[in-house]
């Protein structure tokens, strides 16, 4: 539909009356494709960033959310648990518990 009538159209109330959506509904649609986007090139599949990001930093889930381009920490979590297998807040924990570890083996060497 866009290839269709892009050069004519520019308005998004064109396209929603088309699909017979609110523009509303058709811009928050939107937004969401366009944030997994972005989420996908900063995850690139193995959640590197959002992970090193909760290992090097104390800041909270809500915060790695927002520095990642999350609006909402609850889309944020999801979407991370969707991705790892764990939520953040698991994660966290996990990886303070395997870095504790570490340090206790290194001590008692």
């Amino acid at each position: 539909m866009i290839e269709r009538h892009f050069r004519e159209e520019h308005q998004v109330k064109f396209y929603a009356n088309q699909l017979n959506k609110s523009p509303k509904t058709l811009s928050n649609l939107f937004a969401i494709y366009i944030k997994e986007i972005l989420c996908k090139s900063f995850m690139k599949g193995s959640s590197l960033k959002p992970k090193r990001l909760f290992y090097y930093t104390d800041k909270s889930a809500k915060e790695v959310g927002y520095m990642l381009g999350f609006s909402d920490p609850a889309h944020f979590s999801h979407f991370f648990t969707r991705k790892t297998g764990q939520s953040p807040k698991n994660f966290k924990r996990c990886e303070k518990d395997i870095s504790i570890g570490k340090k206790l083996q290194v001590a008692g060497q």
